[in-house]
């Protein structure tokens, strides 16, 4: 049930879009509405503002069963000691490869030195298992 503690927020926006082509990958248009619109309207379906922060936290106090978070909030939530468990949707649904996180020089930056160096760590092998260790997919040149 939907309680003041957490807002309703639109599906529409941003990697929320991710979720619902899982959803559509793995049981079509009827699990996409079975999810995002009858659960939503029954008040079985929680829409999050930050779902990677608080779908973990819902687990834990038993307002949520289960919810899509990234592999990196499965980590940290460990590191926190909540007491979560982990289902990888398999390589068919994965979203993985489709999400993209950009790093960049400003302009202005003012310190251009110091953000070129942090760029070149970034594509250093050593950052690049980082990635890999927290369950992001390494940079491609």
């Amino acid at each position: 049930m939907i309680g003041s503690k957490w807002p309703v927020i639109p599906p529409e926006r941003g990697n929320d879009l991710y979720n619902l082509d899982m959803y559509r990958d793995a049981g079509g248009e009827r699990l996409v509405h079975l999810i995002m619109e009858e659960k939503r309207t029954a008040g079985t379906t929680l829409m999050t503002v930050v779902r990677h922060r608080e779908t973990p936290l819902r687990i834990v106090d038993r307002t949520a069963d289960v919810g899509p978070v990234w592999a990196t909030e499965i980590h940290h939530a460990r590191s926190t000691g909540l007491p979560i468990d982990e289902v990888q949707p398999g390589a068919p649904l994965d979203q993985r490869d489709r999400i993209n996180y950009y790093i960049c020089r400003l302009k202005s930056a003012p310190h251009p030195e110091n953000a070129q160096k942090f760029l070149g760590f970034i594509l250093s092998s050593a950052a690049q298992a980082v990635y890999a260790r927290y369950g992001f997919i390494p940079h491609r040149a």
